[in-house]
């Protein structure tokens, strides 16, 4: 009940879209690895008359926003045999840059020519870099986009509000949940054994589980290949849809508090060729600091 009476405020109306909520996913980009020096990941919100992209490397951020009839210029500069609606080359862009239907689809080019590479500090892509989409329109016209991503967080205020705060977040969030869990599963084996001192049976003795050991199981956890594979590869965590549903929820939550209910500027939709959209679902462990 608690959580349906703060949710409603901002539902009641629509909110405007915002990249913000718009989750990271792994950039399967062809050159990432030699033009960044490093891991990738990448975050977009298309609307129905532009884009805003977000790249980083987890040290940097690049971004550009674009729309209407710079889109339509860029296009026909980049295409002259092409003449498509905006909205078509919006969506062929979105699904392009997400879902790369070849490993040649995706490039990433740094754009240092005037940057000095030879100092020890320098690294690939401080002027700058080019995420090239190649893939044919409609499945017939050759076609060719440039996503020109400059610098955005010379401060260091992208990387914290787009990835660091929203992640350690999911890590709170997700503790709490670990912690609900370990207590039902603690009052589902008092209530088995209740059963059972009252002469209750398994009828298939297969179906028979043993006491839950929180310390056991951690232990187990810690062994296992999805936690080897957890430490050598974090961000296929942040590509499944429940990682980027609570990535939302998150952010939603954080939006609330610092706007104080100001629902205008809470995103709680999105649009053509977004990552997908809000659930409405506050993280329970974030309710109490709600106005």
């Amino acid at each position: 009940e608690l959580f349906f009476v703060m949710a409603v405020p901002w539902r009641r109306r629509e909110g405007r879209p915002c990249l913000d909520a718009q989750p990271w996913r792994p950039l399967r980009a062809v050159a990432e690895q030699s033009a960044s020096g490093g891991e990738l990941m990448v975050k977009s919100l298309f609307t129905e008359d532009g884009y805003h992209v977000m790249l980083t490397d987890l040290g940097r951020v690049w971004e550009e926003s674009l729309e209407g009839d710079a889109i339509v210029a860029r296009t026909k500069a980049l295409n002259r045999s092409v003449d498509a609606p905006l909205s078509t080359v919006l969506e062929h862009l979105s699904t392009h840059l997400h879902n790369p239907p070849s490993p040649n689809t995706l490039h990433l080019v740094t754009n240092d020519d005037d940057h000095d590479t030879s100092r020890e500090d320098s690294r690939p892509g401080e002027e700058g870099m080019t995420l090239v989409i190649t893939a044919k329109l409609s499945s017939r016209l050759p076609f060719r986009w440039e996503f020109e991503l400059v610098r955005a967080d010379v401060s260091g205020e992208a990387l914290v509000s787009h990835l660091v705060k929203p992640v350690l977040g999911m890590v709170s969030e997700l503790w709490h949940r670990q912690e609900h869990l370990f207590k039902l599963l603690a009052q589902k084996d008092r209530e088995i054994a209740d059963y059972k001192d009252n002469g209750a049976t398994v009828s298939r003795r297969h179906l028979e589980t043993p006491v839950f050991n929180e310390t056991a199981f951690l232990n187990q956890m810690l062994t296992s290949k999805e936690f080897q594979l957890a430490s050598a590869e974090p961000l296929e965590g942040l590509s499944c849809q429940s990682s980027q549903e609570l990535y939302r929820d998150i952010v939603l939550a954080d939006r609330w508090n610092t706007h104080k209910g100001d629902v205008e500027d809470v995103p709680t939709g999105a649009t053509v060729g977004t990552a997908g959209t809000w659930t409405g679902r506050i993280p329970t462990s974030l309710l109490p600091s709600l106005p």
